[in-house]
C-alpha cells in the first residue's frame, strides 16, 4: 500500500519546515513501537472496566434506599445496599489505581522509543536539511513537542481510557432499567457531536500554527544569542529586538486563538449537559407515573447521568489537549520519516517502520544500537555514526580491508580504495540553483598526504571540507574516502573552529568518539594520552565536569579537547576547518602543535587560517570563485607567481 507523503509546509522563499506525519504514519509507527507492550494496556483496560463497573454500584444502591424508605420496609433492607456500596468502593479503588498505573505503562514506553528513535534521526539528518527548516523547528519537535505529548499521556489518557468505559457501562446501565433513560443521554449527544465537529474544524490548523510559531519564536531567539558580537558590533540590538518581538506576538496570538477556542467549547459543552438533565426529567416523570420505572430506579438514573457529566466533559475538553499532542506527534513522527541525507521530495518518501524497529532495541535506533554503530540510515558496511568533534562532526564511515565509503551525489555506496585515500571528480554544491558555491572540483590526495586549502572568504574552502566529510550531500560528480580495514576507527573526522563542549565529564567528552569495540576500562587511557598528546596540562582530573553543567573551557582548551577527540576516535583521514584559529596569537603555536599531533600517520586536510600552516603542508589547493585555481608544493606555488604567490605577499606584508 502507498504511504502518504509528509506535507511540507511553506516558511519563506528559502527555508521549509520539517515534515509532518499523517495519520496513517502515526498509526503505523505506534504499533512498530508497541511491540511487546500490548499486554501492559490490555490488562489496564480490565481493570478499568472493573472499575467502571464499580461506580454503578452507588447510583443503584441508592435508588434500593429510596424504594426501601418509600415502602416503608424494614431496617434490615438497608444491609444489601450498603454491603454493595462498601464491596464497590474496595473494588473499585484498587482496580482504579491499576488501571492508572498501568495506562501510562504503554503509553509512555511507546513514546519513549518514539523519542529515542526521533532523536537517533536527528543527529543524522543532513546538515543542509537542518538549516533550511531552522535549527529551533528540530529542537522544539525534541524538546517542547515531546512535553506536550508526555504530559497528555501522563494525566490525560489514563483518565480519558477510563471515561470511554464508564460510558459504555453506564450506557448498558441505563438500558438496563429502562432504554427510554437512553434517550437524554442521545439528545445531548447530538449536541455534544456537533460541538465537536465545531472544534475538530477548526482546532488543527490552530494547534499546528501555534507549533510553528513557538518553533519561529524560539529560531529567532537562538540565532540572535548565538551571534550576539555580531549584533553588538553593528548596532542590530533594535532590529532584532523587534524580530523577537514580532516572532513572540504571533506565538502568543495562535496560544490566545487556542484558549478561545477551548472556552468556546466549554459553553458548548454546558449547553449539552443542560439538554442532558432536563431531558432525565422529562423522561422520568411519565415513566414513574405510569408505573414503568419505580421512583428508586429513577434517581437511580438521574444520579448516573449526573455522575457522567464530569467525566464526559473532561473526555471532550481532552479532545483539546488530544488535538494540541496530535499536532506535536505529527512533528515527533514527522522526522521519523525524514530521509537522512535527503529533503523529501515524494509521496514515498516517508520512511515505513518495519518490523521490530523503534522497538527499543539494537539496531533500531535504541542507544544500544547506536552504540553498535547501526542505526536507521546504515548501508551496508557503511557505518554512519556520531564521533562528537564538534558542531558539524562526520558520521564514522567503516568498511571493510579494501571497501570505501563514496558519496556520489548524495548517495552513498561501496567501492575498493586505499585506505585514506580521498578521490574528488567534477564535484559540484549549490546552496541555491543559480548560486553554485562549488563548480567542477577535481582532486586526488593520497594516503597519509597533508594538504593545505586556502583561499579567500566565501571561495567554497569550508564547503569542500563538509563534501568531504559527508556532513553536505554534493549537487553533482563524487567524493570517495577509504576508510580503514576492520572497525578500527572512523573513515572521517571534521573539526571546525565552532567546537561545542558536552555537558559531562572531561574523560566522557574525550572519547565519545572512540570506537564502537574500544572496552569500557580502557577509556580513560585513551582520554589521558591524547590529551596528553595535545599538550592539554591543565586537564589533570578526568572525572572534571566541562560544559554547561561544570567547568567553562577557554577556545584554546575547547579546541584542545576537540583535538584529542580525534586521537581516540583515531580517524582513517582528519579534516581540520580553520580548527585553530580562535586561539589568537597567544595559544597559536601550542595549537598547532597540537594539531600536528591529531594529523600526524594520518591523510589530512587543512582549511589554513594562516599561510605559516600552509607552508608545512605537502601540497597547497588555492580555491578561487568556486573553483580550483591552483595545485602544487608550496614550492611550485611560489615559482608560478600566480594567486597563491599574491596572497603569500599580501601576508608577508601584513606581519
Amino acid at each position: 500500500m502507498r504511504a502518504h507523503g509528509p506535507v511540507w509546509l511553506p516558511r519563506g522563499p528559502a527555508n521549509r519546515w520539517l515534515p509532518l506525519a499523517s495519520g496513517r504514519q502515526i498509526a503505523a509507527q505506534v504499533r512498530s513501537h508497541s511491540h511487546g507492550l500490548w499486554r501492559w494496556l490490555v490488562l489496564a483496560v480490565v481493570a478499568m472496566t472493573i472499575s467502571a463497573l464499580t461506580s454503578l454500584a452507588l447510583p443503584v444502591a441508592t435508588g434500593m434506599v429510596v424504594d426501601q424508605v418509600r415502602t416503608h420496609g424494614p431496617l434490615s433492607g438497608l444491609i444489601a445496599p450498603g454491603v454493595m456500596v462498601v464491596t464497590a468502593v474496595i473494588i473499585g479503588a484498587v482496580a482504579s489505581g491499576a488501571g492508572q498505573a498501568l495506562t501510562p505503562s504503554y503509553f509512555a514506553a511507546v513514546l519513549a522509543r518514539l523519542r529515542e528513535d526521533m532523536l537517533a534521526r536527528a543527529l543524522d539528518l543532513d546538515q543542509q536539511l537542518i538549516e533550511q527548516a531552522g535549527s529551533a523547528d528540530l529542537v522544539a519537535r525534541v524538546g517542547d513537542d515531546v512535553a506536550t505529548v508526555r504530559d497528555s499521556v501522563n494525566a490525560g489518557l489514563p483518565r480519558m481510557v477510563n471515561t470511554s468505559i464508564l460510558l459504555v457501562v453506564a450506557a448498558s446501565g441505563l438500558a438496563a432499567m429502562s432504554p427510554l433513560f437512553l434517550l437524554p443521554l442521545a439528545a445531548g449527544a447530538v449536541v455534544f457531536t456537533a460541538s465537536v465537529r465545531w472544534f475538530l474544524k477548526r482546532a488543527p490548523a490552530i494547534y499546528r500554527n501555534e507549533r510553528q510559531a513557538s518553533a519561529r519564536q524560539s529560531q529567532d531567539i537562538l540565532s540572535t544569542l548565538h551571534g550576539l558580537d555580531a549584533v553588538r558590533a553593528f548596532g542590530l540590538a533594535g532590529l532584532r529586538t523587534g524580530i523577537v518581538a514580532r516572532s513572540s506576538w504571533q506565538a502568543v496570538r495562535w496560544e490566545l486563538r487556542g484558549r478561545f477556542l477551548s472556552n468556546a467549547l466549554v459553553v458548548r459543552l454546558v449547553i449539552g449537559e443542560a439538554v442532558v438533565i432536563i431531558g432525565q426529567l422529562l423522561v422520568s416523570y411519565p415513566l414513574v407515573t405510569g408505573g414503568h420505572v419505580s421512583v428508586g430506579q429513577a434517581s437511580a438514573a438521574g444520579l448516573l447521568l449526573l455522575s457522567l457529566m464530569g467525566p464526559l466533559r473532561f473526555l471532550l475538553m481532552f479532545i483539546d489537549d488530544l488535538q494540541a499532542a496530535y499536532a506535536s506527534l505529527q512533528r515527533i513522527v514527522g522526522v521519523l520519516g525524514v530521509d537522512a541525507h535527503h529533503a523529501p521530495q515524494g509521496d514515498d518518501s516517508f520512511a515505513a517502520p518495519t518490523d521490530g524497529a523503534g522497538a527499543g532495541q539494537p539496531g533500531a535506533g535504541s542507544p544500544a544500537g547506536a552504540r553498535s554503530g547501526v542505526g536507521p540510515s546504515d548501508t551496508g558496511p557503511v557505518e554512519s555514526r556520531p564521533v562528537g568533534v564538534g558542531p558539524m562532526d562526520t558520521g564514522a564511515m567503516e568498511a571493510g580491508p579494501i571497501e570505501a565509503a563514496r558519496i556520489e551525489a548524495g548517495r552513498i555506496e561501496a567501492g575498493p580504495m586505499e585506505t585514506g585515500r580521498i578521490e574528488i571528480r567534477h564535484l559540484g554544491f549549490a546552496y541555491r540553483p543559480d548560486q553554485p558555491v562549488l563548480s567542477d572540483i577535481n582532486l586526488t590526495i593520497a594516503p597519509g598526504e597533508h594538504v593545505a586549502v586556502i583561499g579567500e572568504s566565501g571561495a567554497g574552502k569550508s564547503t569542500l571540507a563538509k563534501l568531504i566529510s559527508g556532513t553536505l550531500s554534493s549537487s553533482s560528480g563524487e567524493v570517495a574516502v577509504g576508510a580503514r580495514p576492520g572497525t578500527r576507527g572512523p573513515a572521517v573526522v571534521l573539526v571546525s573552529q565552532d567546537i561545542h563542549t558536552f555537558s559531562g565529564s572531561l574523560a566522557d567528552d574525550v572519547t565519545m568518539g572512540a570506537p564502537a569495540s574500544t572496552a569500557d576500562d580502557q577509556l580513560a587511557a585513551l582520554a589521558r594520552d591524547a590529551l596528553d598528546r595535545v599538550g592539554a596540562d591543565w586537564a589533570t582530573d578526568l572525572s572534571m565536569v566541562v560544559g554547561r553543567l561544570g567547568t567553562a573551557l577557554s577556545p584554546a582548551q575547547a579546541q584542545q579537547v576537540a583535538l584529542a577527540r580525534v586521537l581516540v576516535a583515531d580517524p582513517a583521514i582528519v579534516i581540520l576547518d580553520e580548527a585553530t584559529a580562535e586561539a589568537g596569537s597567544a595559544g597559536a603555536r601550542m595549537l598547532d602543535r597540537a594539531a600536528d599531533q591529531a594529523i600526524a600517520g594520518r591523510t589530512a586536510l587543512v582549511i589554513a587560517h594562516r599561510l605559516s600552516q600552509a607552508a608545512h603542508a605537502d601540497r597547497i589547493v588555492v580555491m578561487a570563485r568556486d573553483r580550483i585555481a591552483e595545485v602544487g608544493t608550496p614550492d611550485e606555488l611560489l615559482a608560478r607567481d600566480g594567486e597563491f604567490t599574491r596572497l603569500w605577499r599580501a601576508w608577508q606584508a601584513e606581519r
